[in-house]
C-alpha cells in the first residue's frame, strides 16, 4: 500500500460546488497564485527521492480556478495550464470523488468544532490503493492546525496537516518516513576533525567527520538527495548543511543496508550542482 499526500488548493467562496477545502476565500491575488504553484513545484522537486504520491481532486482544482472571473481569462488559462503541466508528473494521482451524503467524511479539527468535508476515507483506499498520511495545503486550514482526526464508520485515524513549508515538511519526513533512515559511525572518517587512516593509495586523504561520532544521527533524517536515478550520484548519497561546523555532511548509504548511512564533512565545492540548486530554494524560504 503506497503512502499518499493529499494536496488541497485554496477555494473561492463564490464556488457553489461542494469541495474539500475548509477555508473559503473571497479574493486571491494573482501574484500569490503564481508563487503558490511555484512552491508546490519546488517542494515536489526537492522531495523527489521520497516514496510517496500526491493525491488531488479535480473538483478542488476547479474551485481554485473559480477565483478567476470572466474578466481574467488570460490569468485563468495561464494558471490552468501551469497546473496541467504540474499534474502531468507521474508523482500525481487524480482522485475525482463522488459527493454523497452517505459517504461524506467528517473531519474533526483538533481543538476546533467539527467540520464536514468531502475526503472519502474508504473510497481513497479503494481507488488509489494507498493510505493518506498527510494533507498539503496553503491557507486551506488555519495555520496553527497540525493534525486532523478522520472519523468514518467507527474508524479513526490521525493525519498530519502540512502547510507548504520546506522546513515543516522536512521535519515531518524525518519523523514519519518509512522505512526510517539509520546512522552508523564509520571509524574510517574519524571524529572531531581527526581521521583514523592515512591517505589511501591513489585516492588522497580520507574525508573526516568534524563533529563527534554521534552528531550526524540528528541530521540524517533531514538530509536531501538528488532526483531519482541521478547519473551524477549513482550511490544515492544525501547531503545536509551543518551550521554548527560550517560545512556540509555527506551521508553515504551502506551496500548491504541501503537505509543505513555513515557520514563525513565535505566542502561546498564538492556538492553536486542539483543539491546546490535545492539549497538556493531552501535558503530563500529561511531568509
Amino acid at each position: 500500500m503506497s503512502e499518499l499526500l493529499y494536496l488541497i488548493l485554496p477555494e473561492s467562496s463564490s464556488c457553489s460546488t461542494p469541495t474539500i477545502s475548509l477555508a473559503k476565500k473571497d479574493v486571491l491575488d494573482s501574484n500569490y497564485v503564481g508563487s503558490f504553484i511555484t512552491e508546490i513545484k519546488n517542494i515536489m522537486w526537492i522531495y523527489d527521492i521520497e516514496d510517496f504520491c500526491i493525491l488531488y481532486d479535480s473538483k478542488n482544482v476547479n474551485a481554485f480556478l473559480s477565483f478567476f472571473d470572466i474578466e481574467e481569462k488570460g490569468e485563468f488559462y495561464n494558471t490552468r495550464n501551469r497546473l496541467r503541466r504540474l499534474f502531468s508528473n507521474s508523482i500525481y494521482k487524480q482522485c475525482a470523488l463522488d459527493i454523497s451524503e452517505v459517504d461524506r467524511m467528517t473531519i474533526t479539527v483538533l481543538d476546533e468544532e467539527q467540520r464536514v468535508c468531502n475526503i472519502f476515507y474508504d473510497v481513497i483506499k479503494e481507488k488509489c490503493k494507498g493510505r493518506v498520511v498527510g494533507i498539503l495545503h496553503k491557507q486551506s486550514f488555519k495555520e496553527q492546525t497540525t493534525d486532523i482526526q478522520l472519523c468514518y464508520q467507527n474508524k479513526s485515524e490521525k493525519i498530519s496537516v502540512l502547510p507548504l513549508s520546506i522546513s515543516i515538511i522536512n521535519s515531518w519526513f524525518a519523523e514519519n518516513r518509512t522505512p526510517k533512515r539509520l546512522y552508523e559511525w564509520n571509524p574510517k572518517h574519524g571524529e572531531k576533525g581527526k581521521g583514523q587512516h592515512s591517505p589511501q593509495k591513489g585516492r588522497g586523504a580520507v574525508s573526516v567527520l568534524l563533529s563527534d561520532r554521534n552528531f550526524p544521527k540528528e541530521l540524517v533524517g533531514k538530509a536531501y538527495g538528488q532526483t531519482k536515478y541521478a547519473k551524477s550520484d549513482p550511490k544515492n548519497n544525501l547531503y545536509f548543511y551543518d551550521s554548527k561546523h560550517g560545512a556540509y555532511l555527506r551521508f553515504v548509504p551502506g551496500r548491504a543496508q541501503p537505509h543505513t548511512y555513515h557520514a563525513f564533512h565535505i566542502e561546498c565545492k564538492e556538492l553536486p550542482n542539483e543539491i546546490k540548486s535545492k539549497y538556493m530554494i531552501i535558503n530563500q524560504e529561511i531568509l
